[in-house]
């Protein structure tokens, strides 16, 4: 019985399959509820909506660039 982990030694810490980091669960809470966990890290989490938010910037700065071109051949 002594050398079964104690449940709070489980969940304790997870890794990440992606970055492969393993780190403190609180790490891994999600904001809709505070009992619930998210596959993802923060730090993961907080990356991946760094890029999606350059990648809508860039395809926004794209669109208006072809829509001043445009506007400036008339």
């Amino acid at each position: 019985m002594a050398d079964e982990p104690g449940a709070a030694d489980v969940v304790s810490r997870k890794s990440y399959y992606s970055c492969g980091a393993e780190k403190p669960i609180d790490q891994f809470w999600s904001k809709r509820g505070p009992r619930r966990i998210v596959f993802n890290c923060a730090d993961c989490r907080h990356r991946n909506k760094q890029q999606a938010s350059l990648s809508v910037l860039s395809s926004s700065i794209a669109l208006l660039t072809v829509e001043m071109r445009s506007l400036r051949a008339l």
